[in-house]
């Protein structure tokens, strides 16, 4: 049985239990102008448990029902002030008490007052005396008859409050609040239907958290579940009373923004959640950061319904990833057709790994002692039907595609095989490295340390021979276990390199314990070291960083003899660039390593 089903059960048993009407309050009010009166009918009535209420006059008989809620009410006829006919004409004509019954004790004649005692409102008349048990008999029979009523009224409760609960949870997602896929796909039909007729603008914005499967992987999924929660709160608390919020599943979110003045207000509104979202959520032990990316779509006549739209802006989303996250895009046709190209592209490549119709350039690093070169970078180019396909476009299709594991063996092998022929044929020293990218993906599976060995192996190089270069990010990614995996490729003898320092999120910390051996400096920094102070001193800051701990660095991007000049000033040690050589075809190597280095035979 789920928890929604057995919550929803346990509301109806609570108001269906045949005992729960013993627990029922029930208030007797006596009124009567005679004190002796008062107390004889109390006592008689005590003897049952109920509680009494007592009232000497008509006019106090309403103030008090004005106060308090009541069963029964036993009233004498004849009192001074209101009559006991008039008093009960009032508290018929009231809406609260018009359902009390109200029975008459008095000593007037039976045919004096049958008529005008049940035409004001009573259920019954008893004469004075009145025998104990008959006034007992008489009370108790109109006392059931009222728990019978609470107890169905009190069913009906808790009957329209499991239905309530019942239909909530069909609309809304369990663990944020919010409305669930079903429910926003439901009022996303009615609105494009509205807005068909009514020509408003209206648009649909598809989030997604960045990254945020490596929370649940790191810190659990109780705490992403927090996080979930927290970001759901933000989202709501940038929107309007006539927006619309549902969590579509897992990170996913979709907000629907109605009647707005303009197309303008929707990235503005996309642009509040980014920065909502990127203030650091405090839960429990943890103090997390996430952004999130957003696609959005407006309706027009080209959605044929809720799926079409929610589709474009799921697009859209895509895009705003692919332009590097925690910001937002819009959808357009165009969208519809890179997402057609990522399709084909992911075919071709596949095929293109299989067939080895892939192309790897490499650009020389060069000593800044001798000016040699010491290494090579393997840059891999693909061109397919004559169109050149850039890294910056396929890489993340290999990505999404979960190609990269394959692609990057590919690299990694070839690589290998061809430092090694260049230095049988004596191009380089057999001390002359290739430094291969490889991916986060790559190292979170669980064969990459086999792949090293297997490429090392078939290639024939020593493991000196091989550089492997993460970016900054990935390297952070997760710590502690890159830690681990780092520390048995140095067994295996081969050096590490963070690429694109200093554009990441690195803690010093950590850098400290990383078992790696060179820093590069990202070209960003090194293009403006002769215009910019602070891209000056943060390149004097790496170098010093880098050589305090130990490590090589390498700057890449270095195109000017200024730039070159700074950087070995400053004690860097190696040099990559368009200054010494663009990344060249393997066949175009050769040539410029004759010119730069003198021919080595082994």
């Amino acid at each position: 049985m789920s928890t929604k089903t057995k919550h929803i059960l346990d509301i109806l048993e609570a108001g269906t239990h045949p005992d729960a009407h013993l627990s029922m309050h029930q208030n007797v009010l006596i009124v009567d102008d005679v004190s002796f009166n008062l107390t004889f009918l109390e006592t008689v009535l005590e003897q049952d448990g109920v509680h009494i209420l007592k009232a000497s006059s008509g006019e106090e008989a309403i103030t008090t029902l004005q106060h308090n809620e009541v069963s029964l009410i036993i009233m004498d006829v004849m009192m001074p002030g209101l009559s006991g006919y008039q008093t009960a004409s009032i508290i018929r004509s009231n809406e609260k008490t018009k359902y009390i019954p109200i029975i008459f004790v008095t000593a007037a004649d039976r045919n004096d007052c049958s008529f005008e005692g049940y035409q004001s409102g009573a259920v019954d008349i008893l004469y004075k005396p009145v025998a104990p048990e008959i006034l007992r008999s008489k009370v108790n029979i109109f006392l059931e008859l009222d728990k019978q009523r609470q107890l169905i009224k009190q069913q009906s409760e808790a009957l329209k409050s499991a239905l309530e609960q019942l239909q909530h949870y069909a609309q809304h997602d369990q663990l944020t609040g919010l409305f669930n896929r079903d429910q926003i796909y439901r009022i996303l039909e009615k609105l494009i239907a509205g807005s068909a007729r009514n020509r408003t603008v209206m648009a649909l914005l598809f989030l997604d958290l960045d990254h945020f499967k490596h929370i649940n992987d790191s810190l659990g999924h109780d705490v992403g579940d927090q996080l979930l929660k927290s970001v759901a709160k933000r989202i709501c608390s940038v929107l309007r009373e006539s927006d619309f919020v549902a969590r579509l599943g897992g990170d996913e979110f979709a907000v629907i923004l109605n009647n707005l003045e303009s197309r303008n207000a929707a990235g503005l509104v996309a642009q509040k959640i980014i920065d909502q979202l990127v203030v650091p959520h405090v839960l429990t032990e943890h103090e997390i950061l996430v952004s999130c990316s957003i696609g959005i779509a407006f309706y027009d006549e080209n959605y044929e319904n809720s799926s079409d739209m929610l589709k474009a802006a799921d697009s859209a989303m895509y895009q705003a990833k692919r332009k590097g996250r925690s910001q937002y895009a819009f959808y357009s046709a165009d969208l519809e057709e890179q997402a057609i190209r990522r399709l084909e592209l992911a075919r071709a490549l596949n095929e293109a790994i299989d067939k080895n119709e892939l192309s790897i350039y490499y650009q020389p690093q060069l000593n800044t002692k001798d000016g040699r070169i010491v290494g090579l970078e393997a840059l891999m180019r693909w061109q397919l039907n004559g169109e050149w396909i850039g890294p910056y476009e396929f890489i993340p299709i290999a990505e999404e595609s979960g190609l990269i594991p394959k692609l990057g063996e590919w690299m990694l092998v070839n690589s290998c095989k061809q430092i090694k022929a260049w230095q049988d044929a004596g191009v380089f020293a057999a001390n002359v490295r290739v430094a291969v990218n490889i991916s986060n993906r790559q190292l979170q599976a669980g064969n990459f340390l086999d792949i090293l060995q297997r490429a090392l192996t078939q290639s024939g190089i020593t493991p000196k021979c091989l550089e492997l270069e993460l970016t900054e990010s990935a390297v952070m990614h997760d710590p502690d276990n890159t830690i681990s995996l780092f520390n048995e490729i140095h067994k295996m003898g081969i050096d590490i390199a963070v690429d694109d320092f200093g554009t990441g999120y690195s803690s010093l910390s950590y850098l400290r314990k990383l078992p790696i051996d060179t820093l590069k400096i990202d070209r960003s920094f090194v293009q403006d070291i002769d215009v910019d102070a602070n891209d000056e001193a943060i390149v004097n800051a790496i170098i010093g960083l880098a050589h305090h701990l130990g490590l090589q660095v390498v700057a890449e991007g270095v195109e000017t003899e200024k730039q070159r000049k700074h950087l070995l000033s400053q004690g860097c040690d190696i040099l990559q660039g368009y200054l010494f050589s663009r990344p060249l075809p393997a066949e175009q190597v050769p040539a410029l390593a004759q010119s730069l280095n003198p021919p080595t035979k082994n």
